[in-house]
């Protein structure tokens, strides 16, 4: 995964972007920079961070409507609350906050300038980077649990408050009573850069949680809200790909799965080890079959040392018997003609017959191709092969049935 923060200012292809690798279990380390044209393309999914200081929040309160007519309700009452056309602006919510203005229920909006988005995006779009995922630097918390975190440096502070209906970019110290009373005693959270730790501690009067920017956007992308809505809104194939892709990598690298893993390369293992262990079996029977016809044939006909393909010698070796005696054999044309009138119809009528030992060739213009066809299998269980040549049938011996 590759976490993108995007800047507030850019700068065309000299744009520097913050960036972190990042896979399913967390950072990998720390944050770097980096232009668009130099960032990583091996990482997987990407993941766009807005900052604090380009979004707005706003809780509403719209009329009962279904989610058709969900965009056209909310940006009549955002007209009032914003300095610019709402039209010009992106408006998200989440699928939460749409089923509860369904319902006529107050919901949490978060809005953001279509013209800054597009040109903070512009680089990355020009290097060929696709963003599945743009999500907030800083979402809404739990209820009765804000946060409080402190970034930058002595003399330039950064801050951002959090509660369950948004964020909002502090102003420098000092702070008031009612921000430094909210924050300095438990559950509220204090979250901060190394650097900020002791101006925090003194503040507030407890000690803060370390935040690097690392960490910081590793908790960002794991925010359940997405401003790839709309116009940077991807197809339905490619949300299906990316999340085929995110879980093929949780599988692969993921520390909860390793045992799954290594129980599959177990079986995997496994089963080639038993496959291996057949194959030698029938390798075994195979060669103690050949011993064995190699013994039967030299012990049926001494005359032969040397054995190489016992079953095609002993045929060779019975059919020289056969000649020897008088006997006609399968390569002789009385047996071929025979096997030949059972395997075709009995309406079937031959033309040209050509005979050689072991080959037998005519014509059988009055024969349709289905019944040529019928007759190969019997005839190739009787040791025969039936094949066309031209407009010739031939009929040859030497095929083991």
């Amino acid at each position: 995964m590759l976490i993108i923060a995007l800047p507030l200012h850019t700068e065309g292809p000299a744009t520097e972007y913050v960036h972190l690798r990042a896979g399913t279990d967390g950072a990998s380390g720390p944050a770097q920079v980096a232009s668009a044209a130099r960032l990583p393309r091996d990482a997987g999914t990407v993941v766009a961070v807005v900052p604090a200081q380009a979004l707005a929040w706003h809780t509403l309160t719209p009329p009962p409507v279904g989610a058709n007519r969900l965009a056209a309700a909310l940006e009549g009452l955002l007209e009032e609350r914003l300095l610019e056309d709402p039209s010009h602006t992106h408006v998200v919510c989440t699928p939460e906050g749409a089923a509860a203005a369904a319902k006529g229920q107050a919901l949490t909006v978060l809005v953001c300038q279509k013209a800054w988005l597009r040109q903070a995006l512009a680089p990355l779009q020009v290097q060929g980077l696709v963003v599945s995922r743009i999500v907030p630097e800083w979402s809404p918390q739990a209820p009765n649990t804000p946060v409080l975190w402190v970034g930058g440096r002595p003399q330039q502070v950064q801050a951002v408050a959090c509660d369950a209906h948004g964020a909002v970019v502090l102003p420098p110290p000092p702070w008031s009573n009612t921000i430094l009373t909210t924050f300095s005693q438990p559950p509220a959270q204090l979250l901060c850069e190394p650097a900020m730790a002791d101006g925090v501690q003194q503040q507030f009067g407890r000690a803060p949680r370390m935040l690097s920017p690392a960490q910081r956007l590793w908790q960002a992308q794991q925010s359940v809200w997405d401003l790839a809505q709309g116009e940077w809104a991807q197809g339905r194939r490619q949300r299906w790909a990316r999340q085929a892709q995110e879980l093929a990598h949780s599988l692969w690298q993921s520390p909860r799965w390793r045992p799954a893993r290594w129980g599959l390369l177990a079986l995997v293992m496994l089963n080639w080890g038993g496959l291996q262990w057949m194959a030698w079996q029938q390798r075994q029977q195979q060669a103690v079959l050949q011993q064995q016809m190699a013994a039967l044939l030299t012990r049926s006909f001494p005359a032969v040392q040397v054995v190489v393909d016992a079953p095609l010698q002993m045929a060779r070796e019975v059919q020289a018997l056969q000649r020897a005696l008088g006997q006609p054999s399968a390569a002789d044309l009385e047996p071929m003609l025979t096997s030949l009138s059972r395997a075709l119809p009995a309406s079937a009528q031959l033309s040209s017959l050509q005979f050689s030992p072991g080959e037998l060739r005519w014509q059988a213009p009055a024969v349709s191709a289905e019944h040529i066809e019928a007759a190969r299998e019997p005839l190739r269980q009787q040791g025969y092969q039936l094949v066309a040549d031209g407009n010739q049938w031939v009929l040859r011996t030497g095929v083991r049935p």
